[in-house]
């Protein structure tokens, strides 16, 4: 049974520390990805990229997007949901799921002209985050919306599909913020989860293995007390 604690506690401080620290070399990977690019923040420029080159470019969302939530005024964003009570019916909030995503091709605006996303299944990240305010009845909200309106700064990062008086591109994602604001954010996450993971490790493998914890802590504990002690004679 003490073998078999110790097996355990050894694991899931293990697989905690390991979750953490790849979530955090991945955050940095794509930090330092978004960094290695040089921002394409003129129409011009985009313009003279070859079809099948990587880009990133920084700009504003247009006015010319339509908007898709009208209560928000979101041209692009991702609807959210969560579980507000537990299984015996008692108030909890749950995790969040992306539960309807709407990112629809968008005009990004570049200094000369308007850079054009032509593809709807892009990642949205970092949009403005709007909880809804839960019902009378309830203690937690359900639903939350993250999205981007006209006027916010982006990033896109993506492939070049056209070039010439009318480039367009296809995204991998669009992430509102400027390119250092982004590549801040990813490393921030990391490190916070990473902490996180440790602290994560190191509570629970204390209450796997809390016998022989409390085990070691009494014999050093008595072994100061013991050399503590004068000496008679």
């Amino acid at each position: 049974m003490l073998n078999r604690r110790i097996l355990l506690g050894g694991l899931f401080v293990g697989g905690a520390l390991l979750c953490g620290l790849l979530t955090w070399c991945s955050t940095i990977r794509t930090a330092n990805r978004v960094e290695g690019f040089t921002p394409i923040t003129r129409m011009s420029l985009l313009g003279d990229m070859t079809p099948g080159k990587q880009v990133l470019v920084e700009g504003q969302i247009s006015q010319r997007n339509p908007i898709k939530l009208q209560d928000h005024g979101f041209v692009a964003y991702l609807r959210e949901g969560r579980a507000i009570v537990d299984s015996k019916g008692t108030p909890s909030a749950g995790n969040w799921s992306v539960s309807e995503r709407v990112t629809p091709p968008l005009l990004i605006e570049l200094f000369g002209g308007l850079a054009a996303i032509t593809n709807d299944d892009y990642d949205l990240e970092n949009g403005k985050t709007i909880e809804a305010k839960p019902s009378a009845f309830e203690k937690y909200s359900d639903t939350r919306y993250s999205g981007v309106e006209r006027g916010d700064s982006v990033i896109a990062v993506g492939v070049v599909t056209a070039h010439g008086a009318q480039p367009t591109i296809k995204a991998d994602f669009v992430a509102r913020g400027t390119q250092a604001n982004y590549a801040a954010s990813q490393r921030n996450a990391g490190v916070i989860f990473f902490v996180i993971s440790v602290v994560v490790a190191v509570v629970g493998g204390i209450f796997i293995m809390r016998e022989q914890v409390w085990t070691i802590y009494f014999r050093i504990k008595h072994a100061g007390g013991s050399q503590s002690r004068p000496q008679s004679g």
